[in-house]
């Protein structure tokens, strides 16, 4: 039976794990930075960086465990520079350390910043912090701040995102997009959860 890992970030695609029983039919649950808002009951582990400035997921659960370091992990797959300076990667990768999965999806990871015509929502529970005081997604700063003089910053999110879907093949572990976004920049094959249930 595989092992199933679910990790939710912040983007408008988090709303459709209401969509799915995902807790019932055998995923563990990690949600990153304000998603733990969608799936407050059934996440198993909440992760987030240290500057983060949103809402803190508090009074957990028994069983629900808050993840505080990451470091160790990340270094496992060769530092934070390699691995991307972003929590969603590090909740990957600290996930092939600790819960060594033969799946893992991805909600709300789109990189997908195009305001909600009602809205104006760059994500799932408004405007996003990054986007509200600097007008710049945190991952389009990572791109610019870190890419090499040969790629263009597109080109970094698919190679950055992309390491760690190889990283975990090495593991025997498939990582895939469970998001029906149509403006998805996320680098991995399209799934509905309900493939995925053996």
């Amino acid at each position: 039976m595989s092992k199933k890992v679910l990790i939710i970030a912040s983007g408008q695609s988090a709303s459709q794990f209401k969509d799915y029983d995902f807790e019932g039919n055998g995923w563990t649950i990690i949600a990153v930075n304000n998603a733990w808002q969608v799936c407050r009951d059934e996440l198993k582990y909440w992760i987030r960086p240290g500057d983060y400035k949103g809402d803190v997921f508090q009074n957990p659960k028994e069983g629900q465990i808050i993840v505080r370091t990451y470091n160790s992990e990340v270094k496992k797959f060769g530092g934070q520079k390699e691995c991307g300076f972003s929590i969603t990667l590090t909740a990957g990768y600290w996930s092939l350390v600790h819960l060594n999965p033969s799946i893992i999806g991805f909600l709300g990871a789109d990189m997908n910043y195009t305001p909600d015509k009602e809205t104006g929502a760059t994500s799932f529970y408004g405007v996003g912090y990054d986007i509200r005081t600097r007008n710049e997604s945190d991952p389009d700063r990572m791109a610019k701040l870190h890419k090499s003089e040969k790629q263009s910053e597109e080109d970094y999110l698919q190679y950055i995102y992309k390491r760690l879907e190889l990283n975990a093949e090495k593991q025997n572990c498939k990582v895939y997009n469970l998001s029906k976004d149509i403006e998805t920049r996320l680098p991995y094959e399209r799934r509905s959860a309900d493939e995925l249930t053996t």
